[in-house]
């Protein structure tokens, strides 16, 4: 038998439904957490941090301009500017953004988005007189992107990269966007190639260690047959001449004494 419950906030005719009272129950306290504990204009506020004046540029104000504390809301904030805000030369944030190369390993989304934060504040704008026959106006041409352009491609980090880049046909024309996804394209296609190497160098490697552990090692070969080891001499501790090489059931091997000698240094246990 289905269940239901009736919501008991004033003013609200929200109804649950469902299988079984426990489901209900569930979905009431869903339905107080989301639309009546959300609006209750009982809860507070986070706080907000009020600005404090440092104690160092409290004084420098106060040396600065004494009757400071008289002074009005605009002149105050305009004499801390001057004392506060370090200003930088237009030139000089010109520059570091034409020096700006892309770091290896960034992708080149990433380092066009570094650009244009620094490109912001450069101010690559000019303005001209306007060229339409109906018009005596003023016109500002704004080419930031252009400039964002050239930057991306003197600072590609991948130097086979940037000669593919700058040798497409009609490179010139292209627009920022259209670079910026001929490069992108351009540096998936060397990360394929990466792991596609790497793969293969791996798998050549496992292959050769599997061989080298089934195999077995090869035995070391002369340049000199079994009869002319038999006739190689040795001057024995007893002075006289024996054989340097023998066989023993059937396999060569070298003697560094003579059989008498051998049989002294190895007295048999056992008759």
């Amino acid at each position: 038998m289905a269940a239901s419950l009736k919501c008991e906030a004033a003013g609200c005719t929200e109804v649950k439904t469902a299988d079984d009272m426990l489901t209900c129950i569930a979905l009431m306290q869903l339905h107080q957490k989301n639309v009546h504990e959300a609006s209750d204009p009982r809860q507070k506020p986070p706080t907000i941090n009020h600005p404090v004046l440092q104690q160092e540029l409290e004084a420098a104000l106060f040396r600065e301009v004494p009757t400071i504390a008289s002074r009005a809301e605009k002149e105050i904030l305009d004499t801390m500017k001057l004392l506060t805000v370090v200003n930088v030369a237009l030139s000089v944030r010109r520059a570091t953004l034409l020096q700006t190369k892309q770091d290896p390993g960034e992708h080149v989304r990433q380092y066009v988005a570094r650009l244009r934060g620094l490109a912001n504040v450069c101010q690559w704008s000019k303005m001209g007189v306007c060229t339409t026959a109906t018009c005596s106006g003023t016109v500002t041409v704004d080419y930031t992107e252009d400039i964002v352009k050239l930057v991306l491609l003197n600072g590609l980090a991948n130097e086979e990269i940037r000669k593919e880049v700058l040798g497409t046909t009609e490179i010139d024309t292209k627009t920022l966007n259209e670079t910026v996804c001929l490069v992108d394209s351009k540096e998936t296609a060397a990360r394929a190639m990466v792991t596609d190497n790497l793969r293969v160098a791996a798998s050549s490697y496992k292959k050769m260690g599997r061989g080298q552990t089934n195999q077995a090692s090869p035995r070391p070969t002369h340049d000199y047959g079994e009869q002319d080891k038999m006739k190689c001499k040795i001057r024995c501790q007893c002075g006289s001449l024996t054989p340097q090489f023998g066989k023993v059931r059937g396999r060569v091997k070298e003697f560094k004494l003579c059989l008498e000698c051998w049989k002294k240094n190895h007295p048999r246990t056992r008759k």
